[in-house]
């Protein structure tokens, strides 16, 4: 049994409009917040107090509105590990030194700029113009490695 369409209901239609309305557009669901997964502002001050205004790795000065840059890297989509947002974890660097180290991968592990997933930061030095070699502590201090700084 097919059900069709009275004409009294059809001119019903075309009168209140319905006739030539446009079909409604589907509803997509809300786009989901995207998660944060940068520092906390207070460890951002911690490690630009650190740098006192200059590039961890080279020594030249950076402006003010520098960004750090995460030596556990995050991956795609950011990551809940939170040792990834550790001050030992951050540095500030130049932007040469910045694509140097995500270009150079390999030397930059070795020189400190990069911890493998499972490693500790704090455990890790750095190679540093600014501060010689080092390791970073999660107040924002150095220590010293084998009498450098």
């Amino acid at each position: 049994m097919s059900v069709q369409p009275s004409l009294q209901n059809m001119a019903k239609d075309a009168v209140m409009g319905f006739a030539n309305r446009p079909a409604p557009k589907p509803v997509s669901p809300p786009k989901p917040k995207r998660r944060y997964t940068g520092a906390h502002p207070t460890t951002i001050i911690l490690v630009k107090d650190r740098a006192r205004g200059c590039c961890e790795r080279c020594g030249r000065s950076v402006p003010i509105d520098a960004e750090v840059h995460h030596r556990i890297p995050r991956g795609m989509g950011g990551t809940r590990d939170p040792r990834v947002n550790l001050v030992s974890a951050l540095v500030l660097l130049c932007g040469d030194c910045h694509r140097w180290i995500e270009s150079y991968r390999n030397a930059a592990r070795e020189d400190g700029w990069l911890v493998l997933r499972n490693a500790e930061p704090s455990a890790v030095a750095i190679h540093s113009a600014l501060h010689g070699v080092v390791l970073l502590s999660d107040d924002g201090g150095l220590e010293p490695v084998g009498g450098a700084a």
